[in-house]
């Protein structure tokens, strides 16, 4: 099997495992095997791993394949015009630019698509991309290329869910999931495999979309962008709701709002909902929370493995 890039094949080999059951994977022509579960991967690209498991039935897997593909209806208009694209990732990445600068070794882009995050990976040693879908590779990313030299190729790619990640324990120094698990099907379990492929003390970056502010968040604006950004996450708008990076009195008034008509804040169509109680019970001692911060409309949030969850079998 090869790979686009720069990849350390013999690396990527190591850390791979079954999906299901999580056990060493063997190699046939055209084919990954499971040594336990007996089950087998086709691998028809050289541009990607397969290690994609059978989908369940039920129905949240049908409203996870919509907002998928909403989701990459969104992504595909937006390449179409490429001076939108860079502006958007400029706007989008570089806030976190230092944050992602100082991840080392090797990193997991969970939902990381066509890997821009690449672009400022500058301390990693390795890279790997987690993703379910494949429209990424439909599209011609190079057109932006010239701002963003690693999208003149594709990175190391395996194709999966963040629900069962195909790799072994212990694998990674830092996960990253900017703006992707706002998409996924079930974010406790993604929660729970990343602190399973973390290394002791390793390092989860997660940036979100659509969180409801704390109240003391619609009082103070955001640290790195004026407060007009952090208006959007409550309710988007073209209006302006601040002035010299204060807050007018209406954002207050509109958060107190919706807390006393108990109304649910607006939501994307490709997004599910994610509340910080609900991420405080998913990592359930797993994952301590080192760092929070509004960027613009972004929640970021920077965990670390959890030295007492390192020594639990």
């Amino acid at each position: 099997m090869s790979f686009s890039g720069s990849i350390d094949r013999s690396w990527i080999q190591t850390i791979l495992a079954c999906p299901c059951c999580r056990a060493e994977l063997a190699e046939a022509p055209g084919m990954l095997h499971c040594s336990r579960c007996d089950a087998e991967f086709k691998q028809s690209s050289d541009l990607w791993v397969n290690l994609y498991p059978e989908e369940p039935t039920e129905a949240d897997v049908v409203a996870w394949r919509h907002r998928q593909d909403e989701m990459h209806g969104w992504y595909r208009k937006l390449v179409s015009d490429r001076d939108h694209a860079v502006g958007c990732f400029h706007r989008d990445y570089w806030p976190f630019a230092t944050v992602l600068q100082g991840l080392s070794g090797c990193v997991l882009d969970l939902g990381g698509g066509i890997g821009v995050t690449r672009h400022f990976l500058t301390a990693a040693k390795h890279y790997v991309v987690l993703d379910p879908g494949l429209d990424w590779f439909l599209a011609d990313w190079t057109t932006l290329s010239e701002e963003f030299p690693c999208l003149s190729s594709f990175p190391c790619f395996v194709h999966g869910v963040g629900e069962q990640l195909p790799f072994h324990n212990c694998s990674f120094n830092a996960v990253v999931a900017l703006w992707s698990l706002n998409h996924v099907r079930d974010p406790a379990a993604v929660l729970s495999e990343v602190h399973r492929v973390l290394m002791p003390s390793g390092r989860f970056i997660a940036v979100l979309e659509d969180m409801i502010p704390r109240w003391r968040d619609t009082l103070l604006p955001s640290r790195r962008y004026s407060g007009e950004a952090l208006w959007h996450a409550v309710l988007p708008s073209r209006r302006s709701f601040t002035y010299n990076g204060r807050w007018r009195p209406g954002m207050f008034v509109r958060k107190a709002w919706f807390a006393a008509c108990g109304e649910q804040r607006p939501l994307q169509p490709d997004h599910l909902r994610i509340r910080e109680q609900d991420i405080a019970t998913w990592i359930d001692g797993r994952l301590e929370v080192k760092h929070r911060e509004w960027v613009a409309r972004y929640l970021s949030l920077e965990f670390a493995r959890s030295e007492r969850a390192a020594t639990k079998p």
